[in-house]
């Protein structure tokens, strides 16, 4: 079902991945999704904080469930939409990302830079698709060594699937000595048609990577400000908060 076949008051579903969520009021929740069938959404879970059997521990960052949602008044109406949010049935909890905070961070890390730069209610299948392998391919991926490699794979990804360009220009220039088989396996990895999420990160992880830090990921960001010309305040305040070495 497509965005423009929504009709208002009505029950749809759609497979989904929790991007996060604020508590509204006592017992509610306020949850962001990233769904295969209409883009971003908002959608309003009552007594959300209480009701173990329809939501529970389903509605957390970086889960995969199927969401069964009502369709707001104001759906064609241009407006912010919030749909409510009825049940979730879990399919995938990606435990793997909660092992360790450097993984839970950059899990956290690209749910919120989705968040944060696309819109509400635009339909790309294809994002949802790739965060999907991007959450489950990365399950024996060292993200305690090479985190900064993952958060880069995916916004890098996420740039060029946005139209805006190559955002690994920095690093090309600073990592002299990876050999052109490398950028051959980064770039092939990135090919709109056939993302090879798995094929990257068993890549990454047989090979002998370049530590990365929060010095080098300010040169992305410098680089997604010459390309998009969006300020992300979340990367803003994240890059304060971590070491320069």
């Amino acid at each position: 079902m497509s965005i423009e076949d929504l009709r208002v008051g009505t029950i749809v579903e759609s497979h989904a991945i929790i991007l996060g969520s604020t508590t509204f009021k006592e017992n509610d929740k306020i949850v962001k999704l990233m769904t295969l069938d209409f883009g971003r959404v908002s959608a309003l879970a009552i007594n959300a904080q209480r009701s173990l059997k329809r939501f529970g521990a389903s509605i957390e960052p970086m889960t995969y469930v199927k969401a069964h949602m009502k369709t707001p008044r104001n759906i064609h109406s241009g407006d912010s939409a919030l749909f409510r949010l009825e049940r979730v049935d879990l399919k995938n909890g990606f435990t793997h990302f909660r092992k360790n905070y450097a993984s839970i961070e950059a899990g956290l890390f690209v749910l919120r830079l989705l968040n944060d730069v696309l819109p509400e209610l635009v339909s790309d299948p294809q994002i949802f698709k790739v965060l999907g392998r991007f959450l489950r391919d990365s399950e024996s991926f060292d993200f305690s060594k090479n985190a900064p490699w993952a958060r880069a794979y995916f916004w890098c990804w996420l740039t060029r699937h946005l139209g805006y360009g190559d955002l690994m220009e920095p690093w090309r220039l600073e990592m002299q000595e990876l050999s052109l088989e490398f950028w051959a396996a980064w770039d092939a990895s990135m090919e709109e048609d056939d993302v090879l999420v798995k094929e990257f990160f068993d890549y990454l992880s047989g090979g002998n990577l370049p530590l990365r830090n929060s010095k080098n990921e300010v040169h992305l960001y410098q680089r997604w400000l010459e390309l998009s010309g969006i300020h992300w305040e979340y990367f803003e305040t994240w890059i304060k908060s971590r070491p320069s070495h």
